[in-house]
């Protein structure tokens, strides 16, 4: 399976490789830090490499199947990259504030708020904004996308709770040990967060046309 082309200097353009300065790392993310300059832990690009490109294929071959990834962002500064990022890949998403329970009680939003508001019922407890993002959403979402991991801490155990692979951007002073797919990366800078949404995007386009060659080639020979 084909997976995208990611270059060292991609990386450097786009500030990916700059993490935190050292008074403020953990132990956590040590295993991808490739040295400190002017007190400034400095991400090893060699590492993020492989890590991007193994999140890539994982993205791609949840896409070619056709599942859904659902993308969480707490951050409102964030929020007009993901919705010009939406525009394209058209996939759920929880903007601003996390519902309780939204991963665990997935059957009874699909089944009851989902079609509700479809139906132009008002819902007391769920704001319109928030609906509109999920209204998209057919099925239980196949993995959750995040930038952030420190700001994530609810979207990411209810994950974990119903087995779903997580993705996010880890930046010097996260921590990587229940993140099945980190993104070794700046969090900080806007350059390198559009350059991951730019990249997360790519590869679930690429899923979705290995998906639909799939489809149409069973459907010629056994039509």
């Amino acid at each position: 399976m084909k997976i995208l082309k990611l270059k060292f200097s991609q990386l450097i353009y786009n500030a990916v490789h700059i993490g935190h300065p050292v008074a403020q790392s953990t132990n956590f993310s040590s295993w991808y830090i490739y040295g400190v300059r002017y007190s400034t832990l400095i991400i090893s690009p060699a590492k993020a490499i492989l890590f991007w490109k193994k999140a890539s294929l994982s993205l791609l071959k949840l896409s070619s199947k056709f599942g859904s990834i659902l993308f969480t962002n707490l951050d409102p500064a964030l929020n007009y990259i993901l919705y010009r990022m939406n525009n394209i890949i058209q996939q759920p998403m929880v903007l601003n504030k996390w519902r309780g329970g939204l991963l665990t009680n997935w059957k009874f939003v699909f089944l009851r708020k989902v079609p509700d508001f479809k139906k132009g019922l008002l819902l007391e407890t769920w704001s319109q904004s928030f609906m509109e993002n999920l209204k998209g959403a057919t099925r239980l979402p196949s993995a959750i996308f995040s930038l952030n991991i420190n700001n994530n801490f609810l979207p990411f155990q209810e994950a974990r709770t119903v087995n779903l692979p997580i993705f996010s951007l880890s930046d010097s002073t996260a921590d990587t040990s229940n993140i099945l797919y980190p993104l070794p990366g700046n969090d900080d800078a806007v350059s390198s967060i559009t350059f991951c949404c730019i990249f997360v995007s790519k590869s679930i386009l690429l899923g979705r046309l290995v998906g639909m060659s799939r489809y149409t080639k069973y459907k010629k020979i056994y039509s």
